[in-house]
C-alpha cells in the first residue's frame, strides 16, 4: 500500500470554538475512496475523528467536504487519482467551516447554538 498525508481540519465544539488542522500518514491502495481511507483512519488510528458518510453512492452528499480547496464527495475520490494530480499532502475541511461541528462534521443549527453557548 501507499501512503499520503492528511492535513485534517480538527474540531471540537463541545471543548472549544477554534479547530486546528493536523497532519496524519495514512495508507491507501489504488482503487481506494477517500471515504474509504477515512474510515480506516478512524477505524485504526484515531477514534476520535469525525465526518460523516451515509449512502457511498455520492447520492446524499453527506460526505461533501473541502478537498484541496475545492468542494467534493469523499465517496466519489478516488485516492490515487487525487495524489497523482495533487501531491502527497490532501487537505480536507469542512465543506462550510462556521458550521463544522466536529472535525468535518457539519451541523448549522447545532454550530450556532454551540458557538452562542461559548460566547
Amino acid at each position: 500500500m501507499a501512503k499520503v498525508k492528511l492535513n485534517l481540519f480538527r474540531l471540537d465544539l463541545f471543548k472549544a470554538a477554534d479547530g486546528y488542522f493536523e497532519t496524519v500518514t495514512v495508507s491507501y491502495s489504488p482503487n481506494e475512496t477517500l471515504l474509504e481511507v477515512l474510515q480506516r483512519f478512524r477505524d485504526q488510528q484515531d477514534p476520535s475523528f469525525g465526518y460523516d458518510k451515509n449512502c457511498r453512492l455520492g447520492l446524499c452528499l453527506s460526505c461533501r467536504m473541502k478537498i484541496n480547496g475545492r468542494p467534493g464527495l469523499a465517496c466519489q475520490t478516488n485516492v490515487h487519482a487525487l495524489v497523482e494530480k495533487s501531491g502527497q499532502l490532501i487537505q480536507l475541511e469542512p465543506i462550510k467551516l462556521e458550521h463544522a461541528v466536529k472535525d468535518l462534521i457539519v451541523d448549522a443549527d447545532l454550530a450556532s447554538s454551540l458557538k452562542e453557548n461559548k460566547r
